[in-house]
């Protein structure tokens, strides 16, 4: 039996309102020049750290502060009190972050920790140990997540120094979060 195909040279419109309810939320179906159909959405975010966040508590997972948006194209990110992204629909949701701690009074042979939670609980994390005291340490974590609608994806950090004077780098390339749909259930 043949493969059923489709002739986008003809520069055919894909209408919203032709798509099932659950691809509701996905935009912008286009026609490329190679006939292929490329999907764009909305629902993606990117959010850093603008300023150190300092003095974290000791053996407690503290939410990241990031408060400066690099893109929110749905409006998803609460960059001023929450710091989490609200997934808009349900899906797979690709989350990458990453925690840069700050090289003052870094504790050698103490565990420091980047972690990505879903509503409030923890789903995928880097730790690590620093070799030597005052050096960056940077915990990179990603990790694909099933959420629903309403779902919240945040960004938190832990360290073991065993005191509460250990600091957060702020900076785009240092401390962030980025959050992008992959496909709706």
């Amino acid at each position: 039996m043949p493969v059923p195909t489709a002739d986008f040279t003809a520069n055919t419109q894909i209408k919203s309102s032709e798509i099932d309810a659950n691809f509701a939320y996905l935009t912008d179906m286009i026609d490329t020049a190679n006939g292929a159909v490329a999907v764009k959405t909305t629902a993606k975010a990117r959010a850093y750290l603008a300023t150190d966040q300092e003095n974290l508590t000791n053996a407690t997972a503290t939410k990241v502060q990031l408060g400066t948006e690099t893109y929110d194209l749905g409006s998803n990110f609460d960059n001023s009190s929450g710091y989490d992204f609200t997934c808009p629909v349900a899906g797979y949701y690709l989350a990458i972050g990453q925690v840069s701690w700050k090289d003052t009074d870094m504790v050698a042979d103490k565990p420091y920790s980047g972690s990505i939670y879903k509503n409030a609980a923890e789903v995928a994390a880097m730790q690590g140990f620093t070799a030597a005291a005052d050096e960056v340490f940077t915990c990179p974590v990603s990790t694909i997540i099933k959420c629903n609608a309403n779902d919240t994806i945040s960004l938190y950090a832990k360290h073991g120094a065993g005191n509460n004077n250990q600091d957060v780098n702020a900076g785009s390339q240092w401390t962030f979060l980025e959050v992008h749909l992959l496909s709706t259930d």
